[in-house]
């Protein structure tokens, strides 16, 4: 049997929060992702993502490789994959 990998999300500070860009936000949510009829176009992370603030699982859609930071969809903290 395979061992699932799971990252776990850094928490964003108040004070660092006050200097990101909004536009730079994703919603990391939970659940499989939805087939859709053109896939590939969206960046994602592939490992289930652990929140730092309330600890549920999640799927991120972003590039964090850019400066995409993400709020959970369950508690709304920031977190940083």
């Amino acid at each position: 049997m395979s061992e699932i990998s799971i990252r776990e999300g850094k928490k964003i500070a108040d004070e660092e929060l006050k200097n990101l860009d909004r536009a730079a936000m994703r919603v990391a949510i939970a659940g499989p992702p939805k087939a859709a009829e053109v896939e590939g176009q969206f960046h994602y992370v592939p490992e289930p993502v652990r929140c730092p603030w309330c600890g549920n699982f999640l799927r991120a859609m972003g590039d964090p490789r850019n400066g995409t930071w993400f709020t959970c969809g369950f508690c709304g903290g920031a977190l940083r994959v």
